[in-house]
């Protein structure tokens, strides 16, 4: 028997310890394995804190619930934002589960692009400004206008189908942002109720009654804002194409101005000039799209501005292959979801940084990405199965082996996790990235980056 077997990779102390009873001749031989403990119990108190930060989204929320119960015991417990109905520019009603990453995505771009009255205009976002839920419909009635991001399931959810009756009912105009490639489920021209009528369940019409609101008036919201102005956005196109799809929308934007005239120009031709970059994103193209595009910008922001982030389907251009920019960064961030690192390309991606001694840093984006599964031994004893034939042969075709992509893998986990939740609020978000920043290695004679939130694009506040 060795101390490696299952002790070490379990972490199971009275394991190690009966070991050492029986062996203490040999007892010494746990300093061999020393790192690899360490490493172990650095990843079991990472797992612990994300389960306590798990426990503690949702005790906030369960609180959130339950503020109806506090205001009327004592008014002084209400936080100020809480109740702070002061004229906005919009309100971004969106389904979380579909639209989080687009959302934050539009709310920077509108907050760097959009001025009113000389200012940087307040944008409501659920995620950032809601406390208390009662309290969200007169949120509708403090904006100019209401941005709806049109999704697949976006008019079957009861409280969406609230913000809607409010805007009607206040006559609060409507800007609908179609999100390219979704099928609404709604078919123009044809009638609305038989169409919408499967999502009008017995649950669904409780919370909207209990609202104030009738069936007739969800159908005639519903296709008051079928008939808004219409505007394209694509949340998986580069920044340029999405600068201008924003510029377009905010042009019709009621008493604001533009703080610059070309954002595709101004915000992305500066990183043509970069050969080296700061940041190598690499994340499932498709799913974490989104999301990568809001890394970027808030990286940009925080990060000195010699720094160059890349992102492919900003800044990769034919002559060059993605390979070869990673050997080109100084850092690599992997954006992990549970899908990420079954992504044949992505694992190649990993493997050239490790070859080439690029620092990595693992970002899960969602709540529940389990980094143990990454710490035992039996995931490398297993390796391979984690791929298809397909991907086995791209392997194959790169002249990668296993060995080398479980080498990777281990280099990856070495450094600790920051999570960065699309969800959350900007200030855990804010908080996130200037974690960030401080994992990321500075190129030689560059200082390290700033920690104190930067204001040069304007993406938080």
């Amino acid at each position: 028997m060795t101390p490696r077997g299952n002790a070490v990779a379990s972490l199971d102390v009275e394991v190690v310890k009966e070991w050492m009873r029986r062996n203490m001749d040999r007892a010494s031989e746990i300093k061999d394995f020393q790192e690899e403990i360490n490493i172990q119990i650095q990843h079991k108190l990472i797992d612990q804190a994300a389960r306590m930060q798990r426990k503690l989204s949702r005790l906030e929320h369960d609180a959130a619930l339950a503020t109806p119960v506090l205001e009327k015991s004592s008014g002084a417990m209400m936080s100020r934002k809480s109740t702070d109905f002061s004229p906005k520019l919009t309100f971004l009603s969106h389904v979380k589960k579909e639209a989080a990453s687009t959302a934050r995505l539009l709310k920077i771009m509108f907050k760097m692009l959009v001025r009113k009255d000389e200012l940087v205009p307040k944008v409501f976002l659920d995620s950032d400004d809601l406390v208390q839920l009662p309290l969200l419909l007169r949120q509708v009635v403090s904006c100019d206008f209401l941005t709806v991001i049109l999704t697949r399931s976006f008019f079957s959810r009861p409280w969406i189908m609230c913000e809607l009756c409010t805007a009607f009912q206040h006559s609060v105009p409507i800007r609908s942002i179609h999100i390219a490639s979704e099928d609404l489920g709604i078919i123009p021209g044809q009638p609305l109720e038989p169409q919408v009528a499967p999502w009008l369940t017995e649950e669904c019409m409780a919370i909207v009654k209990m609202n104030g609101f009738d069936r007739e008036t969800v159908l005639a919201a519903m296709q008051y804002a079928l008939d808004a102005e219409r505007f394209q956005f694509d949340p998986m196109a580069s920044q340029a194409v999405q600068w201008k799809q924003v510029r377009c929308m905010a042009e019709g934007m009621p008493k604001v101005t533009l703080s610059v005239l070309d954002p595709e120009v101004t915000y992305c031709s500066f990183e043509a000039r970069f050969n080296r970059w700061a940041v190598y994103v690499s994340y499932h193209r498709g799913i974490d799209t989104p999301t990568a595009h809001v890394i970027k910008l808030l990286l940009q922001a925080a990060l000195p501005e010699q720094n160059a982030v890349f992102l492919d389907t900003d800044n990769l251009i034919h002559s060059k292959s993605t390979y070869d920019v990673v050997r080109a960064s100084e850092n690599v961030v992997l954006l992990l979801s549970d899908e990420t690192l079954r992504q044949p390309s992505i694992v190649a991606e990993m493997v050239t940084a490790s070859k080439a001694g690029i620092h990595m840093v693992p970002v899960p984006i969602t709540r529940d990405f389990d980094i143990s599964k990454y710490v035992g031994e039996e995931f490398y004893f297993s390796l391979s199965e984690e791929f298809d034939e397909a991907g086995k042969a791209f392997f194959r075709e790169q002249n990668i082996t296993f060995s080398e992509i479980a080498k990777s893998f281990r280099k990856l986990f070495t450094v600790i996790a920051e999570y960065f939740i699309p969800c959350s609020s900007e200030v855990v978000q804010q908080a996130a990235i200037r974690e960030l920043c401080r994992r990321l290695h500075s190129p030689v004679g560059q200082p390290e980056p700033e920690l104190p939130p930067a204001d040069r694009f304007h993406v938080f506040g």
